[in-house]
């Protein structure tokens, strides 16, 4: 995906590895778990669960997106290359699932994902909180300001069932250095209860960080679903 090819140089900088989001994830496995990360990109989370026993691998869509220096696959979310029972935990962080097409399609990938789940396995899905996009009409998130850039992210949308994503950064200098429009799809509450029914998994609980906050729909910034198969 060209958008992220353009910016493989400067990711680890504006999404930095983030501790708190790696002990949710940790802490939804066991010792030595079989771990998948769909959307590794530079493979941050994926080298510390290998550093920590795991074996874990990643799969990633932009072949382009840097060096590789961690087991990966790459390939389309919607085509999981894996056989079935494959996995004890399975996630998706940095609202990697919004890039599905549409809600049928993220019905798929969840059938997919259940499939791929050893029994009793889990899958942590963390995108942006829609709900409270839509339900406050917010049209832009904070700019994410690092040592050497401005990252600004804006929406466009007339309806609930599709959104541009409008990004830019910037450096220090205030020089475009890389600007992209990206559809997405925008995933709500609903959605997700919708796809926990149809796909038989036995429990979804919800946050609202990645420090276990309260999901409150009209006020969380992110969205993370926990799913257990039975």
């Amino acid at each position: 995906m060209e958008t992220y090819e353009k910016m493989s140089e400067i990711y680890d900088e504006i999404f930095p590895f983030d501790e708190n989001a790696y002990r949710l994830l940790k802490l939804m496995t066991n010792e030595g778990d079989s771990v998948l990360d769909i959307g590794s990109s530079t493979g941050g989370y994926v080298n510390r669960f290998i550093q920590d026993g795991y074996n874990a691998i990643g799969l990633e869509y932009t072949k382009g997106f840097g060096n590789y220096s961690y087991p990966i696959l790459f390939g389309d979310m919607r085509k999981l290359p894996f056989k079935e029972n494959s996995f004890d935990f399975i996630y998706s962080i940095g609202n990697t699932v919004c890039h599905l097409d549409s809600r049928r399609d993220f019905l798929e990938f969840m059938k997919n994902i259940f499939s791929l789940l050893k029994p009793k396995g889990r899958f942590l899905m963390q995108i942006i909180n829609y709900d409270r996009i839509f339900s406050q009409s917010i049209k832009s998130l904070p700019a994410i300001e690092t040592e050497n850039f401005i990252f600004t992210r804006d929406y466009e949308y007339d309806n609930p069932s599709s959104l541009n994503f409008i990004g830019k950064i910037t450096d220090k200098n205030g020089q475009i250095v890389h600007q992209f429009n990206q559809k997405l799809t925008p995933f709500i509450y609903q959605d997700i209860i919708w796809v926990t029914n149809s796909c038989g998994f036995s429990f979804v609980q919800f946050f609202g960080s990645f420090v276990l906050d309260k999901f409150i729909k009209a006020e969380s910034f992110v969205n993370i679903s926990c799913f257990t198969k039975p």
